[in-house]
């Protein structure tokens, strides 16, 4: 077995189980709560990638726009993320976030399946 491939699949394997658990948080919480807690664990992400996590997130093609607004929102509103160039940086942890975030809100806006 060549290293190349190694690398591949141990990369996709994990890949795999942090979109299990951010559709978990996501189910739990809201896609929000679960978008910021990928850009967290990655430190930070360009607007493209967020918006490609988003869709695994929530299983389907979503519009750039509400990826646009949800990132807004953490921005502007609840002021947990600080925006650099192209990156979107995360300032507090996820366990601090669920305090600011009116999670009851967030949820009714949510499509159920």
């Amino acid at each position: 077995m060549s290293l190349d491939y190694y690398i591949k699949t141990n990369t996709a394997r994990t890949t795999e189980n942090l979109v299990r658990k951010l559709r978990k948080l996501a189910k739990e919480y809201s896609n929000q709560y679960a978008l910021y807690y990928y850009l967290y664990m990655k430190g930070k992400a360009t607007f493209h990638k967020l918006y490609r996590e988003y869709c695994e997130i929530t299983g389907r093609k979503v519009r750039l726009a509400t990826v646009r607004k949800q990132l807004k929102i953490l921005e502007e509103r609840y002021k947990v993320v600080k925006r650099e160039s192209s990156y979107y940086i995360p300032l507090l942890p996820p366990e601090e976030l669920s305090q600011a975030i009116d999670m009851k809100r967030s949820r009714a806006g949510k499509r159920e399946h």
